[in-house]
């Protein structure tokens, strides 16, 4: 018999009790999931967040590495706090459960907390977008056409997408033509390629030394957020 401990309405109830407690400013939450096993992510709320006015909700996904505790965070606190201040979103940015983004395991976690997020807080559901880094760059293709009546707008880091890149919501990709590990040129094509076909792609090279050059990425973020910007003033 299933434990109903570990149900998705429960998970996703502990976690609306866990968020709705939290006040403005930074905070590593650690919640139960099943078997024992910890699920965690960090979560930011903006200091002028008051819940009567309708805010964006960011998720971001963090490159491949074994993971320490809280490992989104160095990604949140670094290329993305400073650049999305004034769009003044709640952002979350889970831990791998091992794994890639995409498998089913994290793909409950991401979706769980997004959903407890839409409960707690007075969310503006017009401007939920996903961003990551490399393989979190990666998960963002994959959430962008598995949920997309979900998510308005992706940002892929130094990602590549792993089947043919036909995204439902507009999606900006920051590529460097000296990745090491993803051909700028292959994704150059596919972006080619779903542009003729009608999807909304767009790719901006970034003048980055290699595949892991995170600061280079870092000083390209306030284009990829005025790209945002202009998306959600068009769309709405």
């Amino acid at each position: 018999m299933r434990n109903q401990e570990s149900s998705p309405n429960n998970i996703v109830r502990h976690l609306e009790a866990t968020l709705s407690s939290k006040c403005e400013g930074i905070h590593d939450i650690e919640v139960g999931i099943h078997g024992g096993i910890k699920g965690r992510f960090t979560l930011s709320i903006p200091d002028s967040y008051a819940h009567n006015t309708p805010r964006p909700l960011v998720c971001i996904l963090h490159y491949a590495g074994q993971p320490t505790r809280f490992y989104g965070r160095p990604l949140l606190e670094q290329l993305y706090l400073s650049p999305l201040e004034h769009l003044e979103p709640i952002i979350f940015a889970p831990e791998s459960l091992g794994g890639q983004w995409h498998s089913a395991e994290n793909e409950s976690f991401v979706m769980n907390i997004l959903n407890a997020a839409l409960k707690s807080f007075m969310i503006d559901k017009r401007k939920i977008m996903i961003s990551g880094y490399s393989m979190g760059g990666v998960g963002v293709f994959h959430y962008i056409n598995a949920y997309p009546d979900v998510f308005s707008n992706g940002i892929s880091l130094a990602g590549c997408p792993s089947g043919r890149l036909e995204p439902k919501s507009p999606i900006l990709m920051l590529a460097s033509v000296s990745d090491d590990i993803f051909s700028y040129e292959q994704i150059d094509k596919e972006c080619t390629i779903a542009n003729r076909k009608g999807y909304p792609v767009t790719l901006t090279s970034v003048s980055a030394s290699n595949h892991y050059d995170v600061q280079s990425f870092s000083a390209a973020m306030p284009r990829a957020i005025a790209w945002l910007n202009a998306q959600w003033s068009r769309e709405h």
